[in-house]
C-alpha cells in the first residue's frame, strides 16, 4: 500500500507540478482554467470517499482498495488521449472517483490492523506519499530533460500503466486484519451526528484547503516571484514535501508519549506563521528553506486527525474516515478555483493568495482547540 502511494505521487504531484499550472502557463492558459483542472481532479472525491468507506465496514475493504486503485489508472490514459485544455478538464474529473475512495479506504484499513497505533502507523504511512511527492517533480523534470521524445503523452501512459499494476500487490496480503464485524444498521447517521467528528471534518477541511492550496502553485510562484526556470521550479514543491515528509517521519516514530493537543497546535502554529514568512521572504534561498519549513509544521496533521477517526469509532472505521475525508476533501476544489479566479494579475496576484492561506491554518487552530478540550483524544492514541 504504501509503496503504491509513494509510486503514484511520484507520478501524480510531479504531473501537478510541471502540467498543472507551470506549463499551462506556457501554453497560454490563464490561471482560471488552471485552477478549474486542479480542481475538478478532485471534484468527486468526497463522493468517492463517503460511498467507499460506507462499503467498507459491509464487505471486503482490501477488495474495494484494489478496485479502487485500478481506477486511478483511467484518467492517466486518457490524459495521454486528450489535448484540448476543457476535455482534459472533464478526464481528470475521473481521478477524484479513485483517489477519495483509495484515501479512505487505506486509512480505515491501517487503523483496523493496528489498534492502539493509529496516529504512529497512519504518519509513517504518510511518509511513502511524502518521498514520492517530494521526489516526484525533479522526476518529472528530469525525464521530461533527458527523453524529450516521450513527451507529455508518453510519461501519462507511463504512469496509466504502473497505477494499474500495483494493486495486484494485494493478491499476496494477508487479509483484513483485525476489524470488528460489520457495524450495527444506522451506523452511518449516528456517526454524522457526532458533534467530534464534524469538529474534526472542520479541521481536515481547513489543514487540505491550506496545503493543497500551497502545494499546487508553488512550482509556479518560484517562476513568477523567484526567478526560477521552468526545469527548476518544482524544487518549491520538493522541499515543501519533503519538510512534510521527515515531520510524519518524527512523530511516526519518536512522540510516542505526546498528546494530540501538543502535537497538532504546534503544527498549526509553524504553519501559520511560515504559510506568512515563505511568500514574504524576497531572498531566494531563504524563500526555499522557508517552504521546507512551511511542510515541515504541515505534516502531522493530515494523519493525525484520520487516525483520531479511527480510533474513536472503531467498530464503524470505514464510514468515519470515509466522511472525515470526503468532508475534508471539500476545500481541495473549493481553494483552488479560488486561488486560480483571485490569482490573476489585476485581482490579488498570486502572493497575496498564498499568504492568506495562512488565515485558514489559525483558524483551525482555535477548531483543534475546540475539539481536543472537550477531553477528546488528548493521549497520543486515544
Amino acid at each position: 500500500m504504501t509503496t503504491f502511494f509513494c509510486l503514484l505521487s511520484i507520478f501524480f504531484y510531479g504531473l501537478d507540478a510541471q502540467v498543472f499550472p507551470s506549463l499551462l502557463t506556457r501554453l497560454g492558459s490563464s490561471s482560471l482554467q488552471q485552477g478549474l483542472i486542479l480542481g475538478s481532479a478532485f471534484f468527486f472525491f468526497p463522493l468517492s470517499s463517503i460511498l467507499a468507506g460506507y462499503w467498507a465496514d459491509r464487505v471486503s475493504k482490501r477488495l474495494l482498495l484494489m478496485a479502487a486503485m485500478t481506477l486511478m489508472a483511467l484518467p492517466f490514459a486518457l490524459l495521454g488521449l486528450i489535448e484540448d485544455v476543457w476535455m482534459r478538464i472533464a478526464a481528470v474529473l475521473l481521478f477524484g472517483l479513485g483517489s477519495g475512495a483509495v484515501e479512505s479506504l487505506s486509512c480505515s484499513l491501517l487503523s483496523d490492523r493496528n489498534p492502539g497505533r493509529e496516529r504512529s502507523i497512519l504518519n509513517i504511512s504518510q511518509i511513502f506519499f511524502s518521498l514520492g511527492a517530494a521526489g516526484g517533480p525533479a522526476l518529472i523534470a528530469g525525464l521530461l530533460h533527458l527523453l524529450p521524445g516521450m513527451g507529455i503523452s508518453g510519461l501519462l501512459f507511463l504512469v496509466a500503466l504502473v497505477t494499474a499494476a500495483a494493486p495486484f500487490g494485494f493478491l499476496f496480503d494477508g487479509g483484513e486484519g483485525g476489524s470488528p464485524a460489520g457495524p450495527p444498521a444506522g451506523s452511518w447517521a449516528a456517526v454524522l451526528r457526532d458533534r467530534t467528528l464534524l469538529r474534526l471534518s472542520l479541521s481536515l477541511f481547513l489543514y487540505v484547503a491550506a496545503e493543497s492550496g500551497s502545494a499546487a502553485w508553488l512550482a509556479k510562484y518560484g517562476e513568477l516571484y523567484l526567478g526560477l526556470s521552468p526545469s527548476l521550479s518544482p524544487i518549491c514543491l520538493s522541499l515543501f514535501w519533503a519538510g512534510l515528509g521527515l515531520s510524519r517521519a518524527l512523530v511516526g516514530f519518536f512522540t510516542i508519549s505526546l498528546s494530540n493537543r501538543r502535537l497538532l497546535s504546534a503544527s498549526l502554529l509553524l504553519s501559520t506563521a511560515f504559510q506568512v514568512l515563505s511568500f514574504l521572504m524576497r531572498d531566494r534561498s531563504l524563500a526555499l528553506a522557508s517552504f521546507f519549513v512551511l511542510g515541515f509544521g504541515m505534516g502531522p496533521v493530515w494523519p493525525t486527525l484520520i487516525a483520531l477517526a479511527g480510533s474513536l469509532f472503531r467498530e464503524s472505521s470505514g464510514t468515519a474516515v470515509g466522511l472525515l475525508v470526503a468532508l475534508g476533501g471539500l476545500g481541495l476544489p473549493a481553494v483552488q478555483l479560488l486561488i486560480g479566479l483571485l490569482s490573476a494579475p489585476h485581482l490579488l496576484g498570486l502572493r497575496a493568495c498564498l499568504i492568506a492561506l495562512a488565515l485558514l491554518s489559525l483558524a483551525n487552530l482555535l477548531v483543534v482547540q475546540g475539539c481536543l478540550d472537550k477531553g477528546v483524544c488528548l493521549s497520543q492514541n486515544a
